[in-house]
């Protein structure tokens, strides 16, 4: 924080932000959230992502009022400070898995299911576990990995992991680029397991 109590730099803004009641936050200089990638000077949009138990975790009016009310407070007069929501992508992941004989299908997709969900959620995921980062894209090698290092997991049935973005199935085997500020979240995933031996 600046010497003066006043938020400055983009790392002023967050800190201010959890402060005042956010779990994370992102502050994006030169942005302003009725004009996406134009850059208006003296415009700072401030995102905020509450501590909820969600997927996606959405701010309530009273946080965003809460947060808007303490950085009001430090910014520059010459700043105008936006608070906002996270602009979230919802992540599904598609495959056919082998599993090991002895091992349950259902228990494996529990697992599986659970570490995909941990790895894309906005607070405890991203490799670091501490929260998919702002605009950070989606690796394919990454997801593939999850899936194969899963315990009881032998390999896919074909080879093939589909990710599908907000509906959209993604070309296989490429990274996913996520828009600056934005978080991505998982939501129901098409996995279907199968037995060492009756794979189709």
């Amino acid at each position: 924080i600046a010497s003066n109590g006043r938020s400055v730099t983009a790392v002023d803004f967050e800190i201010r932000a959890i402060e005042a009641g956010a779990r994370r936050a992102k502050a994006l200089a030169l942005a302003h959230p009725r004009y996406p990638g134009v850059e208006i000077p003296g415009s700072v949009t401030v995102i905020v992502v509450p501590d909820s138990d969600a997927p996606n975790p959405l701010p309530s009016d009273h946080t965003l009022g809460a947060v808007a009310a303490r950085l009001d407070e430090t910014r520059l007069v010459t700043t105008e400070v936006h608070v906002v929501a996270p602009t979230y992508n919802e992540v599904s992941i598609e495959a056919d898995i082998v599993v090991r004989r002895a091992a349950s299908p259902e228990m494996v997709r529990m697992d599986l299911e659970a570490r995909l969900n941990s790895f894309l959620h906005p607070l405890t995921g991203g490799s670091d576990g501490l929260g998919w980062p702002f605009g950070g894209d989606i690796y394919f090698s990454d997801l593939y990995r999850l899936v194969i290092e899963t315990p009881d997991v032998v390999r896919l049935a074909d080879g093939q992991l589909g990710i599908r973005v907000n509906g959209e199935l993604a070309p296989f085997c490429r990274d996913i680029e996520i828009c600056p500020g934005e978080l991505v979240f998982a939501r129901q995933h098409r996995l279907a397991l199968f037995a060492e031996g009756s794979a189709p």
